[in-house]
């Protein structure tokens, strides 16, 4: 009996103290859901129907389900944990100051130029009074057609001159890009846009250093790009810098992308980030939906790369 009691008196001594490490340094050992490794983002404009943009939308408004990519598994809910909201424009405008570098290699040679050149002038026609774009080219070496300016027109004329021929070198071209950016003396936001179709030469750790010294985020559109390495790299390019990646495949896409940028670069575009069910690596397809007022929408994502990006404490 004596034996029993003892026993008794252990093991509840045994769980008091496990509880009292709970509440300790040992509780920084378990898992917590609310420090999701696997978190991840996505940022996206709200549209109507009738074309006109949605704004000051709340967190609770929206849904998220993600399944592996390449699956027909069913679409699983994840858990929203953090959301910045588009914002309308208001009297304060932050000016945007944005340099394209863009391929002008060899594999870009026929309609993918010709492609380009309308996503980039799209991109110019949505610039607002206060913002200043630089136009530069790259391939094996890089030039600069058109210094920061917010005259579209010289902007556009710049674009025109982009025709292929040559190698790639989107790092060492987007290092010499952060410079100018450096150098130029403007109020507001700065942010370097790399557009490449192939796999780059250059020293991509140098230019994401670079960029981070000078906190410039880098947005990359990896237009019809072949070989998972080179995708990686400008995936890489974007995460690490706080930018965004984009892959569009058609030319509807890569627009899409440069008009992403801008509502980015604006302040006009919502950034969505949720516990995702896979580990970081993996990919999987999301569709983000709002439920508010003029929905509900869905925004469709596919072979988004599980990041670990969860935002700063504020």
């Amino acid at each position: 009996m004596k034996t029993h009691k003892l026993l008794t008196v252990l093991a509840s001594l045994a769980v008091l103290a496990f509880l009292a490490g709970c509440s300790g340094d040992f509780a920084q050992t378990l898992p917590s859901p609310d420090g999701a490794p696997s978190e991840t983002n996505r940022t996206f404009v709200l549209e109507r129907q009738d074309g006109t943009f949605i704004y000051n939308t709340t967190k609770s408004q929206y849904t998220i389900v993600e399944r592996p990519s390449g699956t027909e598994e069913p679409y699983r809910p994840a858990r929203i944990t953090h959301f910045e909201p588009a914002k309308p424009p208001s009297s304060t405008v932050v000016q945007a100051n944005v340099l394209l570098n863009l391929d002008v290699s060899g594999s870009m040679y026929g309609q993918k130029i010709i492609d380009l050149r309308n996503a980039a002038k799209l991109f110019v026609s949505l610039m607002r009074d206060v913002d200043q774009t630089e136009i530069q080219a790259f391939n094996s070496s890089w030039d600069t057609r058109q210094t920061f300016t917010n005259d579209k027109d010289l902007l556009n004329a710049a674009i025109d001159t982009l025709n292929a021929g040559g190698g790639t070198n989107a790092w060492d071209s987007g290092t010499a890009g952060l410079e100018r950016l450096a150098a130029l003396n403007a109020p507001g936001l700065k942010a370097l846009v790399i557009m490449s179709d192939g796999a780059s030469s250059g020293n991509l750790d140098a230019m994401i250093a670079r960029a981070n010294e000078l906190g410039i985020p880098i947005y990359t559109i990896a237009f019809q790009l072949d070989g998972e390495y080179a995708r990686a790299a400008m995936e890489r390019a974007a995460v690490e810098t706080g930018g965004q990646f984009f892959t569009p495949v058609t030319e509807q896409d890569l627009r899409d992308a440069f008009f992403s940028v801008s509502s980015s670069v604006q302040g006009t575009a919502n950034r969505i980030w949720w516990r995702s069910n896979s580990a970081i690596g993996e990919k999987v397809d999301v569709i983000i939906t709002y439920n508010g007022p003029g929905g509900p929408i869905e925004k469709i994502f596919t072979d988004v790369t599980v990041t670990g990006d969860a935002p700063a404490a504020p």
